[in-house]
């Protein structure tokens, strides 16, 4: 009887003991299936591939980009990079000219002591102006304006020098004194030679729609009225 017992129990104890060993082993199986998978290591080359790749582009593009030249780059002229200056030069060359000129008119009538200096300093300083114009100029027209240049270096002091006279003495007789010599200087031999050394600079340039400024002669030191020829 006892012997009896003991079976049962044994029985009982595995019947019991199976649906739990089946449950934990579920459960070790879901667990399992929830977990989060790694991603395979194909997937991986082929995700970073594709970034590195759609990358590029637009690298390429910001570096296309900083080639690109400023705003307002100086334009050229049938390829030749130095008609801009050129025509720079001589439209300056051509105001300072005119200043000057304007000036001389304006001295041989003007009798006001402080009106004198203040036009005979405005001469003085674009007559100063005009050597800086001049040295590109000379330089872009070559041995085509050469003699022009010569003319030009060759009398500019004489015009410097009875400006600067005027200035120091700032009185209708030192104008009338001064301005025969200037004009002397100028009217023969300065204007007509920033005309052609304009005009050897913008063709040696390649520039064909501008010409150089020609200029009216001063008549300052006839008092306004136009020498005779």
């Amino acid at each position: 009887m006892k012997f009896l017992s003991i079976v049962l129990l044994s029985l009982i104890g595995s019947s019991v003991a199976a649906p739990l060993n089946g449950r934990a082993t579920s459960a070790t199986r879901a667990t399992t299936s929830t977990a989060p998978k790694a991603p395979a290591k194909g997937a991986s080359g082929a995700s970073s591939g594709a970034a590195a790749k759609s990358s590029a582009p637009a690298a390429k593009a910001t570096s296309g980009a900083s080639m690109a030249g400023p705003a307002g780059t100086p334009p050229t002229v049938q390829g030749n990079s130095n008609a801009a200056a050129v025509m720079y030069a001589a439209g300056a060359f051509a105001n300072d000219a005119n200043t000057v000129s304007a000036s001389l008119n304006t001295l041989g009538t003007e009798t006001d002591p402080e009106k004198i200096r203040q036009l005979a300093t405005v001469a003085f300083q674009a007559e100063s102006d005009e050597d800086q114009r001049r040295n590109v100029l000379a330089t872009a027209a070559g041995s085509a304006g050469a003699k022009s240049n010569a003319l030009i270096v060759k009398n500019t002091p004489a015009v410097l020098d009875g400006l600067m006279t005027i200035q120091n003495d700032p009185t209708p007789e030192t104008a009338a004194s001064a301005l025969p010599a200037i004009e002397s200087a100028r009217n023969p031999n300065i204007l007509p030679s920033i005309t052609q050394l304009s005009q050897a600079a913008l063709d040696n340039a390649g520039v064909t729609s501008m010409t150089a400024v020609e200029f009216p002669l001063t008549v300052g030191s006839t008092g306004g009225v136009p020498a005779t020829k």
